[in-house]
């Protein structure tokens, strides 16, 4: 990892239990901290009392969605970066600050090498790496 020896947080969120078993205990493996969640509701909870470095999504989550939960994560901690699990098309994540998208079908390497990439923009030191959504939200 960069940014030191620090071992960033990822909160992992997926409505496939098997999915997120196995993304979750990847992820561990490789030198992230990886909590899992199975909806939008226990993420949120979990961002409240253990902020995380970064988040992983679904976009699809039963009755909620990835966007919806990275708007009520950013309400929360605004710099959050989200990365979105899809196989929709990725010109969403283009077009938000502070979100990236991983296409679906992928492999657990390409889930990898996304964060680290996400965490390591977002980890050095300067401000434009990921833009603030308060200049989103205030328009």
């Amino acid at each position: 990892m960069t940014s030191g020896d620090a071992i960033p947080h990822v909160i992992v969120v997926d409505d496939e239990p098997d999915l997120l078993h196995v993304v979750g205990n990847y992820l561990n493996r490789i030198g992230f901290r990886a909590t899992t969640c199975g909806g939008v509701d226990e993420a949120l909870r979990l961002a409240n009392t253990d902020t995380p470095d970064l988040v992983l999504t679904d976009l699809c989550l039963g009755v909620s969605d990835g966007m919806a939960l990275a708007e009520r994560l950013w309400a929360l901690h605004p710099e959050l970066p989200v990365v979105l699990m899809s196989g929709a098309t990725p010109e969403l994540a283009g077009s938000v600050p502070g979100l990236a998208f991983v296409p679906k079908p992928f492999t657990l390497p390409d889930i990898a090498s996304v964060l680290r990439k996400v965490w390591r923009e977002h980890s050095e030191p300067q401000e434009a790496c990921l833009p603030s959504r308060r200049s989103r939200s205030s328009g």
